[in-house]
């Protein structure tokens, strides 16, 4: 990762995500790996050469890890070095994550979404090289979502932050920026732009993640398709089009406009419903519009 970077680092629950989270704060050791920050070998071969809290990395998981009996200003205030003479950046992290109206009130007394805005302040205190942030908007919904996602953009573009931000959501991945890497069985399989992750994923796991996929049998193998490839075509078709036959349909209204719901043999999809009348309905997908794995 570059300096000022913000790297998404997308998964399924069980793929690793917080280990390596861990593991580059300096919480893990493992049987190899190396990790480098700012030019200073921080683990090598697994082993911890430099301790977590020398690291300069800061770090915010799923529960925030507030201290419920202390004020927000008192939450904020024990990570930073100099409390005294660091007064005016606190005022600073106070005013970029509009914590003003909540600095007297205790933890405990705090929303989810006031949690994540005093803990990423407490973490900022720090003066991080490098933050790393575990899921933290996992329990909100997703209008809050996007408003604070919105803000927080705002305060790392401010702040000139590197961030590593780990999440199970694409959703997040799309709001958050271009960058992204896929992990998968701690390992990461794909890293990218969300628009080549979407149309040529590498692996069955990252198409998932990615959006809503429909699977059929051409001429015995899986192949995969996204559902907004689907049309429908009357009569015979070309040899770079996969076509099966539509035994029977009704029509649906959707987002995408209005469709038809086919049953065929190969299972129920939806495709645009065809401008006219015709026989012999075939429902559809360019090859090049498939995947195989």
């Amino acid at each position: 990762m570059n300096k000022g970077q913000c790297l998404v680092l997308l998964g399924k629950s069980g793929s690793g995500k917080t280990s390596l989270l861990k593991f580059i704060a300096g919480f893990l050791e493992t049987q190899s790996g190396h990790l480098t920050l700012d030019a200073k070998l921080m683990t090598h071969n697994g082993k911890i050469l430099v301790p977590p809290q020398k690291r300069k990395i800061g770090m915010v998981a799923q529960d925030f890890g507030l201290f419920e009996h202390l004020t927000a200003r008192e939450n904020i205030q024990y990570a930073l070095l100099k409390p005294q003479t660091e007064l005016s950046y606190l005022e600073q992290l106070v005013a970029l994550l509009d914590l003003n109206g909540l600095l007297h009130k205790k933890a405990k007394q705090l929303s989810q979404g006031e949690k994540q805005r005093v803990a990423l302040a407490r973490m900022l205190a720090l003066r991080p090289q490098l933050m790393l942030l575990d899921e933290i908007l996992s329990s909100l919904d997703k209008a809050l979502k996007k408003n604070i996602l919105q803000q927080l953009q705002a305060v790392f573009k401010s702040l000139d932050c590197t961030v590593l931000w780990v999440t199970h959501d694409a959703q997040d991945a799309l709001w958050l920026g271009q960058n992204v890497a896929v992990l998968e069985n701690g390992q990461i399989v794909q890293q990218g732009s969300l628009a080549d992750l979407y149309t040529t994923p590498k692996t069955l796991g990252v198409a998932v993640l990615m959006g809503d996929l429909d699977s059929v049998i051409w001429e015995n193998q899986k192949i995969y398709t996204r559902p907004e490839h689907w049309f429908l075509h009357a009569g015979v078709t070309e040899s770079h089009i996969m076509a099966f036959p539509v035994l029977s349909h009704e029509f649906s209204q959707s987002l995408r406009g209005a469709l038809w719901k086919c049953t065929t043999a190969e299972g129920i999809f939806f495709a645009p419903a065809p401008s006219q009348a015709g026989e012999n309905w075939c429902l559809c997908v360019h090859k090049k519009n498939t995947l195989n794995f």
